[in-house]
């Protein structure tokens, strides 16, 4: 065997469950900290098998103050008469609660100090024992000063964690931030991450040195996953309480590989290789394939080929042939073409298929769905928007969340006695909402094309990567898809 692929295997042992965990979850403040977050916490803690030791850092860290937002139930009235008074053409209802958390555990807050204080801590155990690093909560772009001008840099985006009222403390963790956090562990403990909140695909940039994309490639048996690319928002921030609802990355990757959805319901197990077992990177598959949400997710070996392998232009991926890239995909890519391909009305067996799909997303970049209301539709909604606010001004007025629910359950029960405006309210609230729906299936929709792009270009870049024949660079990838190949909650 080639001696840089003997060093290459003792770098990077074969991959093992998890026996210690670190959870990171909350917004920055309370307004930003919504349930599903919340919820992520508790679904993936609940997951982890008894045997790994886990540390949750969770918003202000103290279970008795209410940090956690939500919106109340209400009747079909109550939410029609929210929508119309604050609701615009993407967002919903404008009202929100707050309660304590309710997390089984929590060790401190999600703050700067507190994951570093934590990862001080880590360094001290086990040098082997394998990590699993999950993060949910919401993240921004980076930023770079040049002069007296903030520049937008989406390499090094952010982790809003939660802010702090300690002088100088920040709520914002960066991608080099954490890259510097994981070199304080030794070198051969396995690391597996996963980060769901907005623009986390930045954050693959950690199998580099120092975080950057132009560093060297890191001698760490570490992989990742993550819910949007670096310029993307990502799904899952909701304050609606309803969990059957939540569409997003944890809730897909997450059940499909364990078969237990947030729920507690079954979930398919994917096993596209048929060895007789899930690993992440199918769960990852099976993700691409059936997330309906705005999410577009990458992985570490996404990075790597960016990095490692020359970009081709989309008029070079629009000739390949579509039965040159079926041979050239992994059973999970093949999974994903085909499945995304049938949920996007483009199965048709035909070898051009690469070229039609690059056709159609250029349409689609300059045909987008303007979030505005319909112009039929429009001054109804201006109409009776301003009655309401007029009729119930002590709604909007009310400072409190009690008083403002009393106003509206009141406004409500004086609605439902009269018939004719409620029926105004019905069928210009139904009709919103069908809109609203729209936008988010036409969202959902390019999300899906966006992600068969990405699993056709990274079939085509690895493939141009083992054409190289440069042995280091294909074992070291080889690697990384072994460890993306692993599951650390087996």
């Amino acid at each position: 065997m080639n001696v840089a692929l003997i060093a290459l295997a003792s770098i990077f042992p074969a991959p093992e469950a998890a026996s210690r965990c670190l959870i990171v979850g909350g917004g920055p403040i309370p307004s930003s900290n919504q349930c599903a977050i919340e919820s992520n916490v508790r679904y993936v803690t609940n997951l982890l098998p008894k045997t790994i030791r886990t540390t949750v850092l969770f918003a202000d860290g103290n279970p008795e103050t209410a940090t956690v937002q939500f919106v109340p139930k209400m009747d079909a009235t109550q939410t029609a008469i929210l929508g119309l008074i604050g609701g615009s053409a993407k967002n919903g209802p404008p009202f929100q609660d707050y309660r304590k958390t309710n997390i089984p555990h929590s060790e401190g807050p999600s703050t700067a100090a507190g994951i570093i204080g934590t990862f001080d801590e880590l360094a001290k155990e086990n040098d082997k024992a394998p990590l699993l690093l999950y993060f949910t909560g919401h993240g921004s772009p980076g930023q770079n000063r040049i002069g007296e001008k903030r520049v937008v840099d989406h390499e090094n985006n952010v982790f809003n964690v939660w802010r702090s009222s300690e002088k100088g403390a920040s709520n914002r963790f960066a991608t080099t931030e954490l890259a510097m956090q994981l070199e304080k562990l030794p070198p051969t403990r396995p690391v597996t991450l996963v980060m769901v909140q907005c623009y986390s695909g930045s954050f693959s940039n950690i199998i580099f040195q120092g975080g950057k994309p132009d560093g060297e490639l890191i001698d760490r048996p570490i992989c990742g996953f993550f819910a949007s690319t670096k310029d993307r928002s990502a799904a899952g921030c909701t304050p609606e309480v309803n969990e059957e609802d939540y569409h997003d990355f944890t809730s897909y990757f997450f059940a499909a590989l364990t078969g237990q959805t947030r729920t507690g319901k079954k979930n398919p197990m994917p096993d596209y290789n048929r060895d007789g077992k899930t690993t992440m990177d199918e769960a990852f598959g099976w993700t691409l394939i059936n997330d309906h949400s705005i999410d577009v997710p990458v992985a570490t070996s996404d990075a790597f080929l960016q990095r490692f392998v020359a970009p081709p232009t989309d008029e070079t991926l629009s000739l390949v042939p579509w039965h040159i890239l079926r041979k050239s995909a992994s059973p999970v890519q093949l999974a994903v073409l085909e499945g995304l391909c049938r949920k996007l009305g483009k199965d048709v067996q035909t070898d051009d298929r690469v070229a039609a799909i690059y056709s159609h997303l250029k349409a689609l970049k300059s045909n987008k769905t303007t979030a505005n209301w319909p112009s039929a539709l429009a001054p109804r909604i201006g109409a009776l928007s301003q009655s309401l606010r007029t009729k119930f001004a002590d709604i909007n007025q009310a400072k409190e969340p009690a008083d403002r629910y009393a106003a509206l359950e009141s406004a409500a029960a004086a609605t439902q006695q009269k018939p004719e405006a409620l029926k105004e309210l019905s069928e210009t609230w139904g009709e919103m909402v069908t809109y609203r729906k729209k936008l988010a299936d036409d969202e959902v929709t390019e999300a899906q094309w966006l992600r068969l792009e990405r699993t056709i270009r990274a079939v085509y870049l690895e493939s141009e990567l083992r054409k190289t024949g440069d042995p280091v660079r294909i074992a070291q990838f080889d690697q990384l898809k072994k460890r993306e190949a692993s599951n650390p909650l087996r």
